[in-house]
């Protein structure tokens, strides 16, 4: 090719630079820090131009790209991970909080509330309820809870939780995802009191991840029904089905997100998920120690850690005293939910120092 140069416009063509076909240049003909923000015009890096895959996050410098930079719409969901904040909706996805204990299998009733947040919803066969540590896939261990059934008979058994906050997901796409196992009848997401989500999971004794998106509708309320309320459902699908004894399934790193895509799964640490979850259960203590002026109830205030809900339900755990009728506890005075009260009753006249009661308590606000 003939080198061509034009004087008038200051150019030269058919130049083959750094030993590359006309009109390439390669790195090393270029010296450092030479192509600078202000040599390249406007628009003239598009997404056609670039390689694929020759961008990546060890060739962009540390806080060089800031929200400033991005052009609306730029980031959609695929591309969330990297940059969201705060995104699973549920409380406790990973299963590792389970204030109430389910160390070992333990059998559960309707209603009943068992690793934090996790509400247990069953008809029909009984089951057990118990916290595990699984590995759903090589090199990575969490925690998960198992359902298994314990009798034969038509009926359903759910794990489910209720988002406080529904107005997050209320007319809003959201993608519910979660690791899974088991035997027996597949397994369903399911908006509570609404419709099944999706056509289900067959069980395998191996880890499986199922997915499914969904369009809520508008919610206007917390409780059953159109609530923000999602489970996970063995023989729920409109319907009960036959259970038999020794159906299981486990789930682990569940998480319900706003979008269309199941991004991984949000870490959050055991301190961040505990102080989340005793917003609506906490396991408190306090008593008094040492000489007690008259005969009386003696009460003793028991700050929470978490401020709840809504005013808790009490329940003793465990108590100790040498110096009273009895021990209680109650909630708190001003505020319940801020606190509550021990109380010892009708204490001994005393100027011992050796006089004490304490108790140890619940106090849940869960729906």
């Amino acid at each position: 090719m003939a080198i061509v140069f034009d004087s008038d416009a200051g150019t030269i063509t058919g130049l083959s630079v750094g030993g590359l076909p006309d009109g390439t240049v390669d790195a090393g003909t270029l010296a450092t820090d030479s192509v600078t923000a202000a040599k390249i015009a406007t628009d003239s890096v598009t997404a056609a131009k670039i390689a694929t895959d020759s961008v990546t996050a060890a060739k962009i410098a540390a806080n060089s790209v800031d929200s400033a930079e991005l052009v609306d719409g730029a980031v959609d969901d695929s591309h969330m991970a990297s940059i969201s904040g705060r995104k699973n909706i549920f409380i406790n996805g990973a299963f590792d909080v389970s204030q109430r204990g389910y160390s070992s299998a333990t059998a559960v009733s309707n209603d009943d509330y068992t690793l934090d947040r996790w509400k247990m919803r069953i008809d029909g066969a009984s089951a057990t309820v118990q916290q595990t540590a699984v590995t759903p896939w090589t090199g990575k261990t969490t925690n998960a809870i198992k359902v298994v059934a314990t009798s034969t008979a038509n009926g359903y058994h759910n794990i489910r939780q209720i988002v406080e906050d529904y107005k997050i997901v209320s007319g809003q796409t959201v993608t519910l995802s979660a690791w899974v196992r088991g035997s027996g009848n597949p397994l369903f997401f399911r908006h509570w009191g609404v419709t099944n989500i999706g056509s289900g999971k067959a069980l395998t004794s191996s880890w499986q991840k199922y997915t499914e998106t969904y369009n809520v509708p508008a919610l206007s309320n917390t409780t059953d029904g159109n609530s923000g309320s999602f489970t996970m459902a063995l023989g729920n699908y409109n319907g009960n089905v036959s259970i038999t004894s020794g159906d299981y399934y486990e789930v682990a790193l569940f998480q319900v997100e706003l979008g269309s895509v199941a991004t991984d799964f949000e870490q959050r640490s055991y301190g961040e998920e505990l102080a989340l979850c005793q917003r609506y259960y906490e396991i408190a203590s306090g008593g008094s120690y040492g000489a007690f002026p008259t005969t009386s109830n003696y009460r003793v205030s028991v700050p929470y850690k978490v401020t709840k809900r809504a005013s808790p339900t009490i329940a003793v755990l465990a108590s100790s005293e040498n110096c009273c009728s009895s021990v209680t506890a109650m909630g708190g005075h001003e505020d319940a939910t801020a606190g509550g009260r021990v109380q010892g009753t009708n204490v001994f006249v005393t100027s011992s120092a050796s006089k004490y009661f304490y108790a140890k308590f619940s106090a849940e606000s869960e729906f």
